[in-house]
């Protein structure tokens, strides 16, 4: 029970912390650059690259942690299975990157974004650099994944991470760091 409690409560400040990184990153974004092209064309380009990346987070923590368990009393069973979960996701990440570098510049330079013409040609400027999310993060969501299998809570302290780096970037560098800063922050 003690164990529980304790777990619960760890989780629960690594979470608030996150989440208190992500509301950090947002009150920087909106003193640098207010309500503008800019700001729309950011949320939308990141909202469609952060798509995928979700669903293979989504979809690895639903099939490595019950995999790893089954798996945990046989160390050579486990080791291949690691590797082909390697192997699968770095090649998907391989496909995604000129896949997500199309799609993304296809999808952003469409009328049907109902976007002004300023934030299209933003968001076009933009997924240049931000198609690059979805390899990292794809290969990111099976680390993730990883961690949560081995019963790591730390993962929960680092989603917050990318969140901090960009309102640093934000902070530190004059001028649009948006796109480029959300994309090293991720890798």
């Amino acid at each position: 029970e003690g164990v529980m409690i304790r777990t619960a409560f760890v989780i629960a400040v690594f979470a608030a912390t996150a989440g208190a990184a992500r509301i950090v990153q947002d009150a920087v974004i909106a003193w640098r650059h207010g309500a503008s092209a800019e700001v729309d064309a950011y949320w939308f380009v990141i909202n469609l690259v952060g798509w995928p990346v979700a669903v293979m987070l989504s979809t690895l923590t639903l099939v490595v942690a019950p995999a790893e368990a089954t798996l945990a009393g046989d160390s050579s069973a486990l080791r291949r299975f690691r590797g082909e979960t390697l192997g699968l996701v770095l090649a998907a990440a391989a496909i995604a990157i000129p896949l997500s570098w199309w799609a993304l510049r296809a999808i952003v330079a469409s009328p049907l974004t109902g976007l002004g013409a300023d934030a299209t040609a933003l968001a076009v400027e933009g997924a240049r650099v931000a198609f690059a999310v979805v390899p990292l993060g794809l290969v990111g969501a099976l680390l993730s994944a990883w961690l949560i299998a081995s019963a790591r809570r730390i993962v929960t302290l680092l989603e917050g991470l990318p969140a901090l780096c960009l309102a640093a970037l934000v902070i530190a560098l004059p001028g649009t760091v948006l796109f480029w800063g959300t994309a090293a922050s991720v890798a």
